[in-house]
């Protein structure tokens, strides 16, 4: 499950939806609306990896949760 308020999505992506009149859903598909590489990690893990990736200079934040589903990604 992606939480798409934990973080501020790119006015260069919110240009590019309008201009092209993209469903939000196909710029999340295609584009990853800004977020760039995502890694998966237990919960009792992510501090560590957000801490390691903070101090390399690379912004990190908790992007959202894995839970039981169909293998699908939800975006609320």
């Amino acid at each position: 499950v992606v939480e798409s308020s934990s973080w501020t999505v790119p006015d260069e992506f919110l240009a590019l939806e309008r201009a092209g009149g993209v469903p939000r859903e196909e710029m999340y598909r295609a584009f990853n609306m800004g977020v760039g590489m995502v890694v998966i990690v237990g919960s009792d893990d992510a501090d560590a990896v957000i801490t390691s990736a903070e101090r390399a200079g690379v912004p990190a934040w908790r992007l959202g949760r894995v839970v039981p589903g169909a293998g699908r990604v939800i975006i609320n």
